[in-house]
């Protein structure tokens, strides 16, 4: 953490710096894991450390377990500034059981999907995943969403196409855009069009 602090320290992009991502125990099944002990205590401490190097910027971690077995005191959620939750499932869902467990705290969608979107150029995202990208928006406490992933890429995992590329991209691994490019930036251009609607003030 150091290391990486004290090089991208003065970056313009990094407005945050994350502790982890995934940290989850072998047990229990899916669905009701949580954090172990050390690793719930590794958060925070290193949160804390964090703040000695850098005062400046937004603390968090990423989890995927805060919809599952997560809640106050075996998921870290005083110190950070704001809950990342990676979802592949339900997103609506999800955000509601983390607002209920972690009241108070903005949410970012650190990684969403539905799925490999499939190859280029035809590929489109899942209807389903459209209507969350939408529906997402409308919550003032969800600070955004980021897709999984933006290019097609080379792996060997359970799943993987004979192309020997996930394509779970929005391009191509060659940056050949699909369909789901222009959906994706639909969306988000709604995002920004909705954000930037100003509030009536009540009398």
């Amino acid at each position: 953490m150091k290391d990486l602090i004290n090089r991208d320290y003065n970056h313009p992009s990094v407005v945050a710096w994350s502790v982890g991502n995934e940290l989850r125990g072998k047990g229990p099944k899916w669905g009701k894991q949580h954090l172990t002990e050390d690793q719930y205590n590794y958060v925070n401490e290193t949160i804390d450390y964090v703040a000695t190097l850098d005062s400046t910027r937004l603390k968090t971690y990423v989890s995927n377990t805060s919809y599952q077995g997560g809640e106050i005191g075996k998921e870290p959620y005083e110190k950070v500034d704001f809950l990342c939750v990676n979802s592949y499932g339900d997103a609506l869902k999800i955000l509601e059981k983390v607002r209920t467990r972690f009241p108070g705290k903005p949410i970012f969608f650190s990684e969403i999907g539905r799925g490999q979107i499939g190859p280029a150029p035809k590929a489109e995202l899942k209807e389903e995943l459209v209507e969350w990208l939408k529906a997402l928006k409308e919550f003032p406490y969800v600070t955004g969403v980021s897709l999984w992933s933006y290019n097609d890429y080379r792996s060997n995992y359970k799943g993987t196409p004979e192309s020997g590329f996930r394509e779970w991209g929005i391009v191509s691994e060659t940056r050949e855009k699909k369909k789901a490019y222009q959906q994706l930036k639909e969306a988000y251009q709604e995002w920004e069009a909705y954000k930037n609607t100003p509030t009536p003030v009540k009398q």
